[in-house]
């Protein structure tokens, strides 16, 4: 896009992020416009985002859902659990899908319904099931399992959204990496 826009003399206006050591899809507007209509789309809801995840353990359910009250501190740069009435809460929600199970690790499909910053990785380690390769949000005691990681497995693998200007639905996707896609050929064996 930056070969595109750099003959106009125009740069890439990013409309939202994804965590450090996460890979896949991050959304840019080519203007100003555009950036302005796909920031509200994020604030209303009104986005798909389908994160790819491998967790230790694994919820027993094969699809459900995970409601919280969070804050983030600022401080510690992470994110808390809360109570509904302190000043800083916000819900996060999302959905998940078991993709498959390998022994001690599981695959899962993420929906996100709200989107606060680190929020997979803290619902999952809330329930007990931090990322593979996760590295901030695991409880002190806890002794990984399963093949190692090279970080935490986390992937946004699908965004599907109303384009700004057309109004058509688009639908975008990112394969695995291919440090991710050799950890679960590693879990296979």
């Amino acid at each position: 896009m930056t070969s595109y826009l750099r003959p106009q003399k125009k740069r890439p206006i990013v409309v939202h992020r994804i965590d450090r050591d996460t890979s896949g899809i991050v959304l840019f507007a080519k203007n100003p416009a555009a950036a302005d209509k796909l920031k509200k789309t994020f604030r209303e809801h009104t986005i798909d985002r389908h994160y790819w995840v491998a967790v230790q353990g694994g919820p027993e359910e094969d699809e459900g859902s995970w409601e919280d009250w969070v804050y983030w501190d600022a401080r510690q740069n992470v994110l808390r659990k809360s109570r509904p009435d302190h000043p800083k809460a916000k819900q996060a929600e999302a959905s998940y899908r078991v993709l498959s199970r390998h022994g001690a690790v599981t695959l899962l499909e993420v929906t996100l319904v709200t989107g606060k910053r680190n929020q997979i990785r803290f619902q999952c380690q809330e329930r007990d099931h931090p990322l593979c390769g996760e590295r901030l949000y695991t409880p002190p005691e806890w002794e990984p399992i399963g093949p190692p990681c090279p970080r935490q497995a986390l992937h946004a693998i699908r965004l599907g959204l109303t384009h700004p200007i057309t109004g058509a639905r688009v639908q975008i996707e990112a394969p695995l990496p291919a440090d991710l896609e050799a950890f679960v050929q590693r879990l296979r064996r």
